[in-house]
């Protein structure tokens, strides 16, 4: 399936970040998992290995930095330097269920306020 380059359908076509990079989201991921495969390392039979770790990492930052290169035409230099382009990138590759609520430290940090208005009153 052929589809218009993610900085082109941003440019010439005006179609906004949010839907360009739903759009591109899942060939962002299969091209992290087509890296990975051919970088990552098999592990023996119950063993963890680590560096598969790094080669996801490795994988997911070589597809982010060649969207990041396509997309930073498309904005002026002053949004990259408050916000980075890597960041930006990021940000709309993820989906929903990527992010996690630190529902521990909101319940923390509760805590902490809640003590602090008892020992005021």
């Amino acid at each position: 399936v052929q589809c218009v380059p993610i900085d082109r359908m941003m440019s010439e076509y005006f179609v906004p970040a949010d839907t360009a990079f739903c759009l591109f989201r899942n060939l962002f991921v299969q091209k992290i998992g087509r890296l990975f495969e051919s970088t990552a390392e098999k592990p023996a039979d119950g063993e963890k290995n680590v560096s598969n770790k790094a080669a996801f990492v490795a994988a997911a930052k070589t597809v982010i930095a060649e969207v990041t290169q396509a997309i930073n035409p498309l904005y002026p230099p002053r949004i990259w330097e408050e916000l980075g382009a890597a960041f930006f990138a990021t940000f709309w590759c993820l989906e929903s269920g990527d992010l996690v609520v630190p529902n521990a430290a909101y319940q923390r940090q509760q805590n902490v306020l809640r003590n602090q208005l008892t020992t005021i009153d």
